[in-house]
């Protein structure tokens, strides 16, 4: 069969015609795909060129895997536990909006942890604690400042505790504190001793100047009483002060008197108003109460006392010992 140069040109047109036909099949297929990726027509067209066309999707499926991939270590890194990350639900999405769908969820974790990395700070500020942080990520910053508290928090516990059960509170008034979070029961205990080392500083000795020319008044009218009856005066007991007054401010805090903080032979306690006469409202009730006229005339040689003042009230302590 002869090939005349017309015959041979048509069949080369043809040729051309059908590489051009599948090439841009193949480029629209190609363009589809891209968009079923998530991208939208526009990228699809702009990343798709017939030089690259053989590879350029298979190019982009992997990056997106990856980075998909990527994401999810990232998320199991900042604490949110492999678990939860593949409950994640990405099925039936393009590979652009499992990326998308992992951004956000990391960026809400970030926000999150800076939450309490900025709670955690505030704390440290509150209670004197210093920190560096290590280096890493948001959540090992949490992880390192969350546990570096919480240690100092026990070491504050074991100070205040120390200090409150030394200055007169009781163990049921302490557990009554420690109540609720670590960082809740370190700020009761907190409150609680900063009270009392203002009122320690307030009161030093017997208490205020006023209060403690009233203690030596209520020990002269005591010593007068008993010379009435013709028993001997009873000696100051210096020694015993201290204690004695931790027991008057324990008898304002709570109303109840703790003759264990100071052990004696005995004791009485009275309450009156500020604004009243509180060694003569103390000694009528002392004489009038059997009980306590007993501590008054009893056979004892020295006396402590002590008073507090507190919501306009005034609270005594009179110990005496043998």
């Amino acid at each position: 069969m002869k090939f005349t140069k017309k015959k041979i040109l048509m069949i080369c047109l043809a040729l051309v015609l059908v590489l051009v036909a599948g090439g841009i099949t193949y480029y629209s297929t190609q363009v589809n795909s891209l968009t079923k990726l998530g991208y939208t027509k526009k990228e699809a067209s702009d990343k798709v060129s017939i030089t690259t066309i053989y590879n350029i999707v298979t190019r982009e499926k992997n990056k997106l895997k990856n980075t998909v991939s990527k994401h999810k270590e990232e998320l199991v890194a900042l604490g949110l536990g492999k678990e939860k990350v593949n409950s994640i639900n990405l099925s039936n999405q393009p590979l652009t909006t499992k990326v998308t769908t992992l951004q956000k969820h990391k960026d809400s974790r970030e926000a999150e942890l800076n939450v309490y990395l900025t709670n955690f700070e505030k704390q440290a500020s509150r209670f004197g604690v210093k920190y560096t942080y290590p280096e890493g990520n948001s959540y090992q910053k949490y992880i390192y400042l969350k546990n570096h508290l919480l240690k100092n928090y026990d070491a504050l516990i074991k100070k205040y505790t120390k200090y409150l059960l030394k200055n007169g509170y009781t163990k049921s008034e302490i557990k009554a504190m420690s109540t609720g979070s670590t960082y809740q029961t370190v700020s009761k205990l907190k409150k609680e001793y900063n009270k009392d080392k203002k009122q320690t500083k307030a009161n030093s000795g017997f208490s205020s100047k006023k209060l403690q020319s009233q203690a030596m008044r209520m020990f002269r009218e005591t010593n007068k009483y008993r010379t009435s009856k013709g028993l001997k005066p009873y000696k100051y007991n210096y020694a015993k002060q201290s204690c004695v007054f931790k027991e008057a401010r324990a008898y304002a805090r709570n109303k109840n008197p703790h003759n264990w903080l100071c052990p004696c032979a005995n004791e009485n306690a009275a309450l009156s108003s500020v604004n009243s006469d509180y060694v003569a409202v103390a000694m009528t009730f002392f004489k009038n109460d059997p009980p306590h006229e007993r501590v008054l005339s009893g056979n004892y040689n020295s006396v402590a006392i002590a008073f507090v003042e507190k919501d306009g009230m005034v609270y005594m302590i009179m110990d005496v010992f043998n």
